[in-house]
């Protein structure tokens, strides 16, 4: 088994930071309709503990966190004064609240969730007609809007998911991902991925992606099959002014990236999870 919040918790206390979560209900989930409720108001908490972490800084000073942040980290070059402003703002975060976020955000990918979807008889859902091709192509079950953003429900055979979202939930084929697979954005500041099962490629074009958290939350969840993930700077389970994780429960996988990256933390948590099988690459 593992606990994610547990985990969490834990890397918290490193920082000497205290983080407590209230116990969760999980009985209720016995159907899509109550698990897609039981995420989106778990993501809605943890969306409001985040909100609050960010609370004690003005929008200039957040907009510079936003524009300078990742030139400061990848480039040399970088001033001593620009430097200096970003650590006078990143001591304002309140990180209790941040990793609580973080905590909150990872319940959704506990063995009780996961258990609960992978009960669900995927050929009693639904088929929505008239899916956007521009979000996502193959075989989608459904997208569904929501107040933390859109949820697309992938099937059991390939799925091309091409957009960002607030959460995909695929429950097998040897998949594509295009998008950022379980990264923040400023749209969909938690984003999260559940796949299942299948031999999937992760391969992204841009920066902060599979798994990472840029004053967000990014989880990506791969549960089997032997994956290959590919991506630039700041991916693979990387929190930056948040948290991100990247967790791979079974499957011989390859890792390739840049700098930045399989588990970084810079005012923030990152965490990369392979937990059972062979990593065949890591780059």
């Amino acid at each position: 088994g593992y606990n994610l919040d547990k985990l969490i918790q834990e890397a918290a206390k490193g920082l000497d930071i205290d983080i407590h979560l209230d116990m969760m209900d999980v009985s209720v989930l016995n159907s899509m309709d109550s698990v897609i409720k039981y995420i989106v108001d778990t993501a809605a908490r943890a969306e409001s503990y985040r909100i609050m972490a960010f609370k004690g800084i003005s929008e200039e000073e957040i907009k510079f966190i936003e524009d300078e942040t990742l030139k400061i980290l990848a480039d040399d070059d970088i001033s001593h004064e620009l430097q200096e402003k970003w650590l006078k703002i990143a001591v304002q975060v309140d990180y209790q609240a941040l990793f609580k976020a973080m905590a909150e955000a990872s319940r959704i990918m506990s063995p009780e969730v996961i258990t609960a979807i992978k009960g669900i008889d995927v050929h009693s859902l639904q088929r929505r007609k008239d899916m956007p091709t521009d979000d996502v192509a193959g075989d989608v079950l459904d997208i569904i809007y929501t107040v933390m953003g859109k949820i697309i429900i992938g099937g059991t055979d390939k799925t091309i998911y091409k957009n960002d979202t607030f959460l995909i939930i695929d429950f097998g084929g040897d998949d594509l991902y295009e998008n950022n697979a379980g990264a923040s954005t400023k749209e969909n500041p938690i984003s999260i991925v559940i796949d299942f099962a299948g031999n999937d490629r992760y391969l992204a074009k841009t920066n902060i992606s599979q798994g990472t958290g840029f004053m967000g939350i990014g989880i990506l969840m791969d549960i089997k099959g032997d994956d290959i993930y590919i991506s630039n700077k700041f991916s693979h389970g990387v929190g930056i002014f948040g948290g991100g994780m990247l967790l791979d429960m079974e499957g011989d996988d390859r890792y390739i990236a840049d700098s930045f990256v399989q588990g970084a933390g810079i005012f923030g948590i990152g965490m990369l999870i392979d937990k059972k099988g062979n990593v065949v690459e890591k780059i």
